[in-house]
C-alpha cells in the first residue's frame, strides 16, 4: 500500500473518501488494482474553464476568434457568464490560482478557478457546469486561503457560478465556519492516519463504481490489507 502521507489531498480526493473510503483506497493507495480511466470525461467543462481563463483578460474583439472555435454548448455557457457580468471582474483577478499547504504533516492543495482580491477582502470563485452539489470545496477552499494568507475568515467569501442557468450561490466565511471546517478535516485526517478504509454503507454508491467487483467478489470487504 502506498503511504497516505505521500498524497497531496484535494477537494476531489476528499470527496471520494467521504463517498467511500474503500474507493479512495483503491484509487490512491493500491497500485496493484485496476484503475479508473483518468481520461477527461468532462470535455465541455474543461473547455469552459480554459476559455474563461483565457478570455477574461482580452477585449471583445480579441475574444471572438476563440469563441468561433469552441463547442456551441460551451459558447452558450460563456454568454451566460458574460450576461452575469463575470467577464468584467473588478479588483486583482487571478485565474486557475493554485494553493498548496501542509497541515499536521499532510499535503493539501486547491486550484481556484478565479481569485479576486479587492480592497475589502478575497473572493474565491468556482465555475460549475454540472448540477448543484455540496462538496469539500465548500470547506477546503476558504480554509486553505485563511491559512495561506493568514487573514481573518470574515475577509473571505466563496462563490459558485452555475453555467446552465447563470445562477450564483455565495457563502460568506467566518470564524465559526472555519472552526467547523477544520474539525471536519481533522476527523478525516485522523481516519487516514489510522488507515481506516471501510466500504460505503450506502449501496447506491456502488452501482456505477468501477471497483465494485473487488468488493462484491470477496467474502470479507472490511480489511483492505487482504486485497
Amino acid at each position: 500500500m502506498i503511504d497516505p502521507r505521500s498524497l497531496c489531498l484535494s477537494a476531489s480526493s476528499l470527496d471520494i473518501y467521504t463517498l467511500c473510503p474503500r474507493k479512495f483506497f483503491y484509487i490512491y493507495l493500491a497500485p496493484d488494482k485496476l484503475r479508473i480511466s483518468l481520461e477527461d470525461h468532462g470535455r465541455r467543462g474543461t473547455q469552459f474553464h480554459r476559455l474563461v481563463a483565457i478570455l477574461t483578460h482580452l477585449t471583445p474583439a480579441e475574444r471572438q476568434p476563440w469563441l468561433d472555435r469552441v463547442d456551441p454548448k460551451v459558447r452558450s455557457w460563456w454568454e451566460n457568464f458574460r450576461r452575469a457580468g463575470l467577464d468584467q471582474a473588478k479588483g486583482k483577478v487571478y485565474s486557475e490560482f493554485p494553493v498548496h499547504w501542509q497541515y499536521r504533516g499532510w499535503k493539501l492543495q486547491a486550484k481556484y478557478d478565479r481569485l479576486v482580491i479587492t480592497a475589502t477582502g478575497y473572493e474565491i470563485w468556482d465555475w460549475k457546469t454540472g448540477k448543484e452539489t455540496i462538496s469539500w470545496q465548500h470547506s477546503l477552499y476558504p480554509l486553505l486561503w485563511h491559512w495561506y494568507k493568514d487573514v481573518a475568515p470574515e475577509s473571505i467569501s466563496l462563490h459558485f457560478w452555475y453555467a446552465q442557468d447563470g445562477k450564483t450561490i455565495s457563502f460568506p466565511y467566518n470564524q465559526q465556519r472555519k472552526e467547523a471546517d477544520q474539525g471536519k478535516l481533522d476527523r478525516v485526517l485522523d481516519q487516514l492516519e489510522d488507515q481506516q478504509f471501510p466500504p460505503t454503507t450506502d449501496s447506491k454508491n456502488c452501482l456505477d463504481c468501477f471497483f465494485r467487483y473487488h468488493c462484491w467478489g470477496k467474502a470479507d470487504i472490511r480489511n483492505p490489507a487482504s486485497y
